[in-house]
């Protein structure tokens, strides 16, 4: 578990998730990502929760906790070369609250993630999201059908 820097007086943590949170995992995604999903393919609850489920299973994923609240979730997996962030969902009371940059900040400079890029990819009709990841500084990697891949680039400086 690691802690956040103040926001406001709020302290944002994560807690890596176990078994006994998949039900909130599973909550937050459907209820954070139901309208882009259902825009895109319609929504079909058994497929969500088998979705959800995998995405739980293939681990890395923490709980998002501000103050004594579980807000949502993100999870990531740490490779030799870069850092790959899936799995961020924020309950809707909780986004546009400047929640989600903090947090994307935290992921940026959290020491062992310091010298690795950062990948991810989100849904086409979530321009909401893109316009997130860009004015954090993410780009626009490359298009696959139904994703944007996006890339946050580590920049080495040396004095």
């Amino acid at each position: 578990m690691f802690i956040s820097k103040e926001i406001k007086n709020m302290k944002i943590r994560y807690e890596i998730a176990y078994e006994k949170h998949r039900g909130f995992f599973i909550h937050v995604h459907h209820t954070a990502y139901r309208d882009i999903v259902e825009e895109m393919f319609g929504w079909d609850k058994k497929k969500q929760n088998n979705l959800a489920n995998q995405a739980f299973d293939h681990g890395g994923i923490h709980i998002i906790w501000k103050d004594d609240d579980r807000i949502g979730v993100i999870g990531w997996k740490l490779y030799k070369s870069h850092l790959l962030l899936k799995d961020f969902f924020l309950l809707p009371q909780y986004q546009e609250r400047g929640i989600g940059s903090q947090i994307i900040k935290d992921i940026i400079s959290k020491p062992d993630f310091l010298t690795k890029d950062i990948c991810l990819r989100t849904l086409k009709n979530n321009i909401r999201a893109k316009k997130f990841y860009e004015f954090h500084g993410f780009k626009l990697k490359k298009e696959s059908e139904f994703h944007w891949h996006m890339l946050y680039k580590f920049i080495s400086i040396q004095i």
